[in-house]
Parts: structure tokens; sequence; C-alpha cells
């Protein structure tokens, strides 16, 4: 999946002729905290955020100061997972996509991406999630997927995560069954560590709830 498949059609960028008052109400009607800035050629200036034109005025012409722009753009062509630390590490509600010569292909926002992590993650499916804590040089997916098929079950999906400080890792394993009695007696006899284990489905429905929550609160909806 790369950056064009994944543009917005419902979103449109500012044009550079538009009033910092017209700007901070299209942002308010998208419920996003940036926007990108384009010339009447279409080609991107620039992502503009709200707290930048706090105190909007309804003269001011947003071309009579690009230094409120920042580089918020991705290529047609990167990957999402790109798009995601990209969007996450410069904490934005948007990005703009461009093609090869900067011509502004459409957004891609926060909420959008997220609704496409949703999707590929599997949580959409029914199923336990289990989280083991391995160490960095010990971690086999091999033999973690072995243990689990072997159990008459399935990876959904798998995700790892690990601090840079820190010689141990944490796998998060979702599978398509709710029945891990046996897996988890498994991987007790191979040694592994389970932080912890989600198996039951309203438990699921209450974590994936509270992960929604925190989202539409860091986007303020």
């Amino acid at each position: 999946m790369i950056a064009r498949s994944l543009i917005s059609p419902s979103i449109l960028p500012l044009h550079d002729s538009m009033t910092e008052k017209e700007a901070k109400s299209k942002m308010n009607s998208y419920r996003l905290f940036h926007l990108p800035v384009v010339n009447k050629h279409n080609i991107f200036l620039g992502l503009l955020a709200e707290e930048d034109i706090i105190n909007a005025s309804k003269t001011t012409i947003l071309s009579k100061h690009p230094e409120k722009f920042f580089d918020g753009k991705v290529y047609a062509h990167q990957h999402i997972f790109e798009i995601y630390d990209f969007i996450f590490t410069q904490n934005v509600s948007c990005v703009a996509v461009v093609d090869d010569k900067n011509f502004c292909l459409g957004v891609i926002t926060c909420t959008d991406l997220m609704k496409y992590f949703g999707k590929i993650s599997g949580l959409q499916n029914r199923g336990a999630i289990i989280i083991l804590t391995v160490l960095v040089q010990d971690y086999n997916l091999s033999q973690i997927s072995r243990i689990i098929e072997e159990n008459d079950a399935k990876i959904v999906s798998l995700y790892s995560n690990s601090n840079e400080d820190s010689t141990k890792m944490d796998v998060i394993l979702k599978l398509n069954t709710h029945e891990i009695s046996s897996i988890l007696q498994s991987f007790n006899r191979f040694n592994y560590t389970v932080k912890t284990y989600f198996e039951g489905y309203d438990k699921l429905q209450e974590m994936y709830k509270n992960r929604i929550d925190s989202l539409l609160n860091y986007l303020n909806i």
C-alpha cells in the first residue's frame, strides 16, 4: 500500500489566496489542526498549523506569510509505514501527498491512516491477544509460530515493540481463536514469559474501545 491509495477524497488543501480566517474555518470543518497550502497551479507550498493562525485575520492572505508554512509532505510512491512514521513523529493531523514535481495530489489524515491500520491489523476479527516478553537476541518467530500452530491456532497479526535502552522486547500476537489455555501452557513449557493476555471477547472489546477512545481524544473528535 502506497500513499496515493490513501488520499482522502473529501479533504481539500488550502489555497494561498485564502485569508487566515477562511483557512481556520476550513480546518474546523474538517476537524484537523493542519492543512496543506497550494498555489493557483496546485503546487505544494507547505503545511499550515492552526496554532500559527490562532488570531486569524479576515484580511491577511496566506501568501503574505510563507514563513508560517512548514514541510509536511510525502511522495505518492512512499509506503504507508513511512507515512505513519512521519505523521506521528511530526505530530501532525494530516500530510500532503505530492508527485515528483511537487504537485499536490491530495491529503492523508491521521484518521484515514488509523482506519487502514485497524483494517490490516486484524482487530476486526475475533480472537485472543497474547503479549510475550523476550530477550531481543532470543526472538525466534518461527518457533513462536510453530508453538501456536501446533495448538491448532493461527497468527492473524504480529507486532513487536522494543526500547533502545532495553535488552527485551514485547511480541504482541493476535490469534484466530479465544481458546488459548493450551497455547499458554506451551509457551510456559518453552520458557517464554507471557506478559499478559486477553482471551475473552468482552475484554478485547474493552481494550479496543479504550484504544479508540484514546485515539479520538488525541484527534480531539
